[in-house]
């Protein structure tokens, strides 16, 4: 086998001192190796010289520190079973040669095939690199990188006269390496210049204030960005810390991105880019979309900090005219724009439906309010409350809370001394100073020495040192410095530290934007805007009497007054029979008096007839229709008109208000002071306008229709009347309720209680000239229908009196005193709990709506409505059968005051009676009964 020499193994051995370190006094880079096959060797004649020097083990040598001879390189790693091996050779990976080796390598490998004569190959190092990065990071141009206008980027900078395009190569790497490596830094600076191309557009005189303050927070944001790009650039650059610095900056990159495509400017896209929102609302719905698009998608904390304090800082303008647009805040250090634009209020998208019908209320609330009462606190008090600001914590919603709490303390503590008030000829009374309450002047205006309590966005700009006159204070302005009156939008650090203390998360009690908006930023404006509304309701209902104007309404338009339905009747319609009554047509006054009195002109007749018969006309006088309606020229005429028409119709109204309200007419010799005797006496006055506001008008209707002429122009057709029409015009406030629209229903209602006042007329006539007429056998036909008929007119009349219009009407009334005795009952502290209840009374235009929704219902249970169209024709058709019957029964009564009767004249009447009988019991199924179609 094999033997071991102990002698040899003891000269292998090595001893290592434990105190001594280990040491090598001769690097490697010194070693020179004579070839890759050379193997050291000890001779023997070392061997035995150093072995004459070994005394002991222990005094042995420390081969560790022992120095090698120089020029021969030693393999000094020792091992036990392999004692002795060659000095170390060089690795023959050629990636793990030298850069220059790889790269000479790698231009063999893969050479040019094509010569790129418009490309210039630019070589940098490191350093220089480094030089230029300092400004191209911050969004400039610098000695190798330039600003491409056309496509909006910063690319590598061609040489003065040089052609084409320029690549870099830095230091031993390639070119695609060298554009992967550049290629972040690039996007950045690119990415700084667009955005700040768009802070530039957004700093025009031109555009919204909003828009201005976005610029400002812009420019914070990205000198927050350039603050940390340059921190974070080391001092000097080599080959291996490229790579880290390469992507070290990936977090700055997506939070310049995510600004960028808030400024529509990212970088897949090239100019021209699509510009920002210009106005107000919509440029803040799409900060509120971009911010709630990165917390649904759990963007990094700092790009959400971000968006939400541009959101914060670009609505701070419109949170002031919001303030004031609700009467928050009388007048502000600066003018702002108000939110209403006609009849509506400019409020964002992101606001519920819920809060934009609230606030846009109370804002026309206001106006109202303004009107009927200048002198209201709610008018007068500027409740020294800042703007609505934004909450992202917990202890924000708090906050919030308890300063909505105590400003709807403090306001109904002003209303409830406005409305115990003792003195009935003052308007309003002034609340006093109280530590509860928010401290006020005189003027409504809080007072200079608390002015550093309230907490506000904007400061007060500096007083001019000249001294101006009061006529010429406005000019003190251009002594300020340019700029003054422009509030900045946040501090210095206030941008920094918004974003490191920044919203993580949303509240639990709000974990969604919406839900935040609502309770945070629309806290204390929703409840604000609850009070005004309710404010303006006791107005309405105290001040300005608006259930008398009701009263009225319901009475005159709606037939609950029988004292002016009743003369109404007396001057339209003649119910004591009808065998006269064509003895004197159309001729005004006069021919109603000699109706009465039995005279006749036959002369006069005759021309009548004549006249009629060449025009094409109907001679008869519509069946019902009182004598005399008219004073125009020729007999017969239709419509009526005339002055004698006019008086007739306003001694109707006057003599209604005298006798059935106690009402007098107003004269210029009434009250000195109609203010004060408003405040004692509201319904009084009412009533006294009443007299000139209600009035009747003649409606310009069509004289053609589809079927011919229109029925309108026949005095025997249900519509002969409808061309009248009794009109009433609110006062100022109370219009903003009683609205053309709800005044344009009134009239159709009106229209049909005319059309049932004349045909319960006919029966009237119908049953007197059945059984007080000497000298006529009525057949039975005739009993059965006139019996019919005015059972049917009468069941109708009731049902559309008590129903149709009693019930909804009684219904609208009972809310709205059941909605008072809340408002009144109600204490200073008690938020609202039932909110449905609370939109009715806190929101006037409410009450409006609850309004036109009961005149609608008022509507379709006549069956006046578009869609019943059917059905009213049947119940149309069935009040005409009345009229037909009606005439009928005049025609006979005529030709037996003049001769004896005829038995075919009388089969013919029984005929047409039958007839019209018949043709009433299928339009009276047709009502009852669905299934029949009711112009069968």
């Amino acid at each position: 086998m094999f033997s071991i020499d102990p002698n040899a193994l003891n000269r292998a051995r090595f001893v290592v001192h434990p105190l001594k370190p280990i040491n090598l006094s001769t690097q490697f880079d010194n070693t020179e190796v004579d070839s890759p096959g050379d193997t050291t060797h000890l001779s023997d004649a070392d061997t035995d010289s150093n072995h004459s020097h070994v005394q002991s083990e222990d005094d042995e040598p420390d081969v560790w520190t022992v120095k090698t001879n120089e020029g021969i390189a030693k393999n000094l790693t020792f091992s036990w079973d392999v004692p002795v091996k060659g000095p170390p050779t060089r690795s023959a990976f050629l990636s793990e040669q030298s850069a220059r080796v790889f790269v000479a390598a790698r231009f063999h490998v893969q050479p040019r095939l094509i010569s790129d004569v418009d490309v210039i190959r630019r070589y940098i190092s490191p350093t220089d690199l480094l030089s230029s990065l300092k400004t191209t990071l911050l969004g400039g141009t610098s000695r190798l990188f330039g600003w491409d206008e056309r496509d909006a980027k910063l690319i590598v900078r061609v040489d003065k006269n040089g052609y084409g395009r320029t690549i870099l190569v830095l230091g031993e790497l390639s070119e695609e390496t060298t554009s992967s490596l550049i290629e972040p830094f690039l996007e950045i600076g690119t990415l700084i210049c667009r955005i700040e191309s768009t802070i530039s557009d957004l700093r025009k005189p031109s555009t919204a204030a909003a828009s201005r303050a976005l610029a400002y927070a812009l420019q914070s944001i990205i000198a927050l960005v350039q603050s940390e790009l340059s921190t974070r650039l080391p001092e000097t650059l080599t080959m291996a810390s490229l790579s880290r610095l390469s992507t070290s900056f990936s977090d700055l990159r997506f939070e310049l991105g995510a600004l960028a495509e808030l400024c529509l400017c990212p970088l897949g896209e090239s100019p021209p880019f699509v510009e920002l929102p210009s106005t107000q609302a919509p440029l803040l719905d799409h900060l509120f979309s971009a911010l709630d698009h990165f917390i649904s998608h759990s963007a990094p904390y700092r790009t959400s900090a971000m968006i939400a304090y541009l959101l914060v800082t670009s609505s701070r303008d419109f949170n002031d005219s919001l303030a004031v647009t609700i009467g928050l805040v009388l007048r502000l250090s600066r003018p702002v724009k108000s939110l209403i634009s006609g009849h509506k209020i400019d409020l964002p998208l992101f606001f519920s439906e819920r809060s934009k019908l609230v606030l846009g209320s109370a804002a026309r609330a206001l106006d109202i309010l303004r009107r009927a009462d200048p002198e209201h606190p709610l008018c007068q008090i500027d409740w020294a409350w800042n703007a609505p600001g934004w909450g992202w914590f917990d202890k924000d919603l708090h906050a919030v809370d308890t300063q909505t709490r105590e400003h709807i303390f403090n306001v109904r503590k002003a209303l409830n001394k406005l409305y115990a008030s003792a003195d009935a000829a003052t308007s309003t009374v002034e609340p006093e100073e109280d530590k509860t309450s928010s401290p006020t002047s005189e003027e409504g205006v809080p007072p200079p020495s608390e002015s550093s309590e309230t907490t506000t966005s904007m400061p007060h700009p500096p007083k001019p040192a000249r001294v101006y006159k009061p006529e010429l204070a406005a000019f003190s302005i251009f002594d300020q410095p340019p700029g003054s009156h422009i509030a900045e939008p946040v501090k210095d650090t206030s941008a920094a530290q918004f974003i490191s203390n920044g919203p993580r998360v949303l509240p639990l009690s709000a974990p969604t934007l919406p839900l935040l908006v609502d309770a945070t930023l629309l806290a204390l404006p929703l409840a604000h805007s609850r009070l005004i509304s309710s404010a303006l309701f006791r107005v309405f209902t105290g001040r300005l009497a608006f259930k008398t104007h009701l009263k009225v309404l319901r009475g005159f338009l709606l037939g609950d007054e029988p004292i002016f339905w009743s003369r109404l009747r007396g001057a339209l319609f003649e119910e004591a029979g009808i065998s006269s009554a064509s003895a004197a047509v159309g001729r005004g006054i006069r021919a109603g008096v000699r109706t009465r009195l039995g005279i006749a002109d036959t002369t006069r007749d005759n021309m009548a007839d004549e006249r009629a018969e060449r025009e094409g006309r109907a001679r008869e006088w519509g069946v019902g229709l009182a004598v005399g309606l008219s004073d125009r020229e020729g007999a017969g005429t239709w419509p009526p008109g005339g002055a004698e028409l006019g008086l007739r119709l306003r001694n109707v109204i006057d003599d209604a208000l005298e006798a059935g309200w106690g009402a007098i007419p107003t004269s210029s010799s009434d009250d000195e002071k109609p203010e004060m005797a408003r405040e004692r006496d509201p319904e009084r006055v009412v009533l006294k306008e009443t007299s000139w506001r209600l009035g009747f008008l003649l409606r310009d209707l069509e004289e053609e229709s589809p079927e011919g002429r229109a029925r309108w122009l026949n005095p025997n057709a249900i519509e002969a009347l409808d061309f009248l029409c009794l009109d009433y015009k609110p006062p100022d406030p109370i219009d903003a309720i009683i609205t053309l629209d709800i005044r344009h229903k009134m009239h159709r209602v009106f229209a049909f209680l005319l059309r049932l006042l004349r045909v319960e007329t006919v029966t009237r006539i119908l049953f007197n000239t059945t059984f007080q007429e000497e000298g006529l056998n009525n057949p039975p036909i005739l009993l059965i229908a006139r019996f019919k008929i005015q059972s049917f007119i009468s069941s109708l009349i009731g049902y559309v009196k008590d129903m149709a219009i009693g019930s909804h009407w009684d219904s609208f009334l009972a809310k709205i005193d059941e909605i008072e005795q809340e408002d009144e009952s109600k204490s200073e502290s008690n938020l609202p709990r039932d909110l449905k209840k609370e939109r009715m009374a806190s929101d006037i235009f409410a009450v409006h709506s609850h309004l036109s929704n009961t005149m609608d219902q008022i509507l379709e249970a006549c069956l006046l409505r578009a869609r019943q169209r059917g059905v009213g024709n049947a119940l149309k058709e069935c009040m005409e059968a009345v009229l037909v019957l009606g005439k009928l029964v005049g025609d006979r009564c005529r030709q037996h005051s003049g001769s004896s009767p005829d038995e075919i004249q009388e089969k013919h009447f029984i005929l047409n009676v039958t007839k019209v009988l018949q043709r009433f019991d299928r339009l009276y199924n047709a009502l009852v009964s669905p299934q029949e179609s009711p112009l069968a």
